[in-house]
């Protein structure tokens, strides 16, 4: 289902939690995302993330960050305007951008020079 994702097109509902019934598979596997840090000056979110193969964001991530941008507010109650998830290598962005990129998510990564590079959008 994953390959039949195109930018723009999937439809994220990040105002709802998920429904009773699907909340144990919503909230299983280890958490992916960690806090980074915390920009005032622009309400800018940094989060880091390593993922093996194999590995993904979990869904219950991508949904607090989704709700988070659309509310204005994060979990710990700061303000929020943007989000960046930082990743260590461009091959893991590539693989975990698309939800990312969907619920208004900046995807960025270190290249091999080390330089932080940011993806486009509608990568």
């Amino acid at each position: 289902m994953a390959r039949l994702a195109r930018p723009r097109v999937c439809h994220y509902d990040v105002d709802d939690g998920p429904v009773e019934n699907e909340m144990t598979l919503f909230r299983r596997g280890d958490r992916r995302l960690f806090s980074a840090g915390y920009r005032p000056d622009d309400e800018t979110a940094l989060f880091s993330c390593v993922v093996d193969e194999g590995q993904h964001v979990q869904p219950w991530e991508v949904w607090t960050l989704g709700q988070a941008l659309r509310r204005g507010r994060l979990p710990s109650g700061d303000s929020v305007r943007a989000v960046h998830v930082i990743f260590a290598d461009r091959a893991s962005a590539l693989r975990e951008r698309r939800p990312l990129l969907d619920v208004g998510v900046t995807v960025q990564f270190y290249g091999d020079d080390g330089a932080l590079t940011t993806l486009p959008p509608d990568a």
